[in-house]
């Protein structure tokens, strides 16, 4: 069985009561199509389409269901003491089940965008462009929009659990996803504080060079050679 992270392998063992020797783990990695190398002509022409300024929002991805937690998120963002024009919360993703009072939410709230159809070329300017990601989700089997993020040198604020911790270790800004007023403070520093912010966008480059296709490529052909073998 190959597993995407510690916590799904945990889980396995806890549900399944399989052999942890049976279960081995690999990482995901960034999707490899997302480029860095993106002409700013290009990217000035979809942010000002979409009315966004380059650095100045926060980018949340996640499909529109509880479990990611999308309302904490928004009220913690809504608490944030500042012009909510010129720091907008952009959320990518696709209605999934129990979504309407997240999305009444979304469209009450001064300051937060939703794009709900985007395709990958414009996920990956937003990615380029955004301040900060926020993933507070209340749990999760790996996490991909934090290393997504991490690969842009993006700072991250992550929940303290499931994979998200196993994910962004101390390479990221960890939070309880029940505490709306710690996320708040969090979102507050990297917007105010440089220092704290250029800290975590060096952070998310350094731990991004963790997770690569290539190397989950490998591990997974390592577990085939390993299976064949016995």
């Amino acid at each position: 069985i190959i597993a995407i992270s510690n916590y799904v392998k945990k889980d396995i063992i806890k549900i399944f009561n399989i052999s942890e020797k049976k279960i081995f783990v690999t990482h995901l990695g960034c999707t490899s199509s997302f480029r860095k190398d993106l002409k700013e002509s290009h990217v000035q022409n979809f942010l000002k389409k979409k009315n966004l300024k380059k650095n100045s929002f926060v980018l949340l991805i996640s499909t529109l269901e509880p479990r990611k937690n999308i309302i904490n998120t928004i009220k913690a963002y809504n608490n944030l003491s500042l012009d909510k024009s010129e720091l907008p919360l952009v959320i990518v993703g696709t209605p999934g089940w129990k979504y309407d009072k997240i999305l009444e939410l979304i469209n009450s709230t001064k300051g937060v965008v939703h794009f709900k159809n985007i395709t990958d070329e414009e996920l990956n300017i937003l990615l380029f462009s955004q301040k900060f990601c926020v993933f507070n989700s209340f749990s999760e089997g790996f996490g991909l929009p934090i290393i997504e993020s991490m690969n842009f040198s993006k700072p991250v604020i992550t929940s303290n659990n499931s994979s998200m911790k196993e994910i962004a270790q101390n390479f990221a800004i960890l939070n309880d996803p029940n505490d709306v007023e710690g996320l708040t403070k969090k979102m507050a520093k990297l917007i105010k504080d440089d220092d704290s912010y250029r800290l975590y966008s060096e952070k998310s480059l350094k731990r991004s060079a963790d997770f690569s296709w290539d190397d989950c490529g490998k591990k997974t052909l390592d577990v085939y050679r390993t299976v064949s073998e016995n």
